[in-house]
């Protein structure tokens, strides 16, 4: 490296620092580059490059700048601070120890080491080397005493252990006595004693004691880094009783007024509004959730149920608005599908699972496209592949019928007549086929009643004339038949029957299972969806086919006092109802892991 580059490298370091410093990022980046860039093999300029860069969370760039500068020699101790702080933020928590405590080794200044062995020490807490963790925590305690900041991490460490609560209680509560206000020790004993709670149900009061009396401490909650999970944490004590659900609700919402969108708080405010009769609102909070986070199962599982008990669709038809980023619409799906799905599995609903598993597949393919094309593309060089936003709507209209599907008739049911039925539907049908289509109906002269939920035969019914009418892409009849059915007294049949192509007698019989679709770019969940209505209402579905010729659907329905087969709809719904009192969130260790001293310094 010659003199002159290394002045030139050094200019525009000296420029990068101080643009760091009077906040102007994107100039001092671009400094800072052109230093590396003159002299790669200078570690200053990566070493101040990756503190920018940790600074404006870009950890990936962060980390290869900073271990760059260590593979150079760099050694500096706030240099190697920054690469620890930017490996345990990246879950790199090994790497963090050593770094922590390279850090450690090389500063001269005896409180600034003290907290570097204490962060190496809760890294490798966190990368599972407990036994470590608590032995090197145990000999700073030793040559430490009374200094608050080893106690209170041996306190962590020793939370997380079987058997170790007693002594972690015992540590803080010391400090405690030595500094009242102490926030943290405060913050961690209140914490600790609200997840014992549930196996000691006496401990609640002591846990609410230190919680409250911590919300009153100066300094809250703008010193606590968390202090939206000691709302939360407090909202778990009240929450179990009605009487408590007014508190409960307010520390939840003040969790949310700190950090919006945590989902455990949303989660557990959905069910006290669920609890109150607040549906929509609780639909509302859980959807909140979920968008929050795509993957959080107990949101995902709280919708699935809301969305099978509701009587009509608004429940899936809010959340399809609520989440309305395609890909937080995929991944939200795909796990509320993945919640009914694990539920039909349990009861042995093999169909059923086979349905719900290919939306769910088709929400991860959607997930995936979104990941990586903008919201409006289309696949590209084929108009016949749906992109982001049709694969969408194709997503949430199957979710729509299966959860439809899964909703108990008897709920819905009302006796009609059944030449009404076929009109009305008629009437629906003539407004939007195409030309060339011609559509009539032939109803009986005597009324026929039937016990139904109107709205699921005539999305029935609506669909077997929109199968009709795909096989007719030349034009033909289409013609509703309400007649007398073949089953015995009392029994009604309703016919869709059309002069298309026909199905191929070979496909007959595989045309009603899940999955199979004669058409491009079909789900093949339609005439499933059919049968199962019709067996819902205790019916019974045919397809009759000519090649050439056309189709005749027949839905067969029994007489309204006829034992019917919803019962195994109901049963079905109310197997997936198991969590019919749904139960709030706890606090757990996974929720309050060991929390560091200190971050990286800024660049100097």
């Amino acid at each position: 490296m010659s003199i002159q580059c290394r002045e030139r490298a050094g200019q525009h370091l000296a420029r990068g620092r101080r643009y760091y410093v009077e906040g102007r990022f994107d100039e001092a980046r671009a400094e800072l580059e052109a230093a590396c860039e003159l002299c790669p093999d200078w570690p200053a300029p990566y070493s101040a490059l990756g503190a920018l860069l940790l600074d404006s969370d870009e950890l990936p760039e962060a980390r290869r700048a900073l271990e760059h500068a260590a593979d150079l020699g760099m050694d500096d101790p706030d240099s190697l601070r920054a690469l620890a702080e930017t490996c345990c933020r990246m879950g790199a928590y090994a790497d963090a120890a050593h770094h922590y405590s390279r850090a450690a080794d090389r500063t001269d200044d005896a409180p600034s080491s003290l907290r570097m062995r204490v962060n190496a020490a809760l890294c490798r807490t966190r990368s599972g080397d407990v036994a470590q963790a608590e032995q090197d925590l145990l000999s700073l305690h030793e040559d430490h005493l009374g200094e608050s900041l080893v106690t209170l991490a041996l306190a962590q460490v020793l939370a997380h252990r079987p058997g170790g609560r007693a002594r972690a209680t015992e540590l803080l509560e010391g400090v405690l006595e030595r500094e009242p206000q102490h926030l943290m020790a405060r913050y961690d004993l209140g914490l600790l004693l609200v997840r014992a709670k549930s196996e000691e149900p006496a401990l609640r009061s002591a846990a609410v004691a230190h919680l409250e009396r911590l919300m009153e401490t100066p300094g809250f909650p703008e010193l606590v880094p968390d202090a939206h999970v000691a709302h939360f944490a407090l909202g778990t004590c009240y929450d179990d009783d009605p009487n408590g659900y007014e508190s409960a609700a307010r520390h939840y919402g003040a969790a949310l007024a700190i950090r919006q969108d945590f989902p455990p708080a949303l989660c557990n405010l959905g069910i006290i509004q669920e609890r109150l009769g607040n549906r929509a609102q609780a639909l509302t909070l859980y959807a909140r959730a979920l968008r929050a986070d795509p993957r959080f199962e107990p949101a995902a599982g709280h919708l699935a149920r809301l969305c099978i008990e509701a009587e009509e669709t608004e429940a899936a038809d809010g959340l399809s608005e609520a989440l309305d980023m395609s890909r937080e619409r995929a991944l939200a799906t795909y796990t509320v599908l993945r919640a009914v799905e694990d539920r039909a599995h349990a009861d042995g609903q093999v169909a059923l699972c086979e349905a719900v598993h290919r939306v769910k597949n088709r929400a991860g393919v959607l997930a995936a496209r979104a990941k990586v094309l903008p919201i409006h593309d289309r696949s590209e060089g084929d108009a016949s592949v749906p992109g982001v936003p049709e694969l969408a709507d194709m997503i949430f209209d199957d979710l729509n019928a299966l959860l439809a599907v899964l909703r108990p008739v008897e709920d819905d049911a009302e006796v009609v007549d059944a030449n009404t039925v076929i009109r009305r539907t008629c009437a629906m049908v003539r407004a939007w086929v195409p030309e060339g289509v011609a559509v009539s109906s032939s109803t009986s002269e005597t009324a026929l009643p039937i016990r139904v939920d109107r709205e699921r035969i005539r999305d029935l019914l609506t669909h077997l004339a929109r199968n009709a009418v795909s096989s007719m892409p030349d034009g033909g009849e289409l013609c509703f038949i309400c007649a007398p059915g073949a089953q015995g007294p009392g029994w009604v049949a309703l016919q869709v029957r059309d002069s298309g192509e026909g199905i191929p007698a070979e496909s007959i019989e595989d045309v009603v299972k899940p999955g199979v679709s004669l058409r491009p770019g079909g789900s093949g969940l339609g005439l499933w969806i059919c049968g199962r209505i019709a067996r819902a209402h205790g019916g019974i579905l045919r397809l009759e086919s000519t090649e050439g010729e056309g189709t005749v659907a027949t839905l067969e329905l029994p007489p309204p006092e006829h034992p019917s087969l919803a019962s195994r709809s109901l049963r079905l719904h109310r197997s997936l109802m198991a969590l019919a009192d749904p139960q709030t969130l706890e606090l757990t260790d996974e929720d309050t892991p060991p929390r560091l001293a200190e971050g990286a310094a800024p660049v100097e």
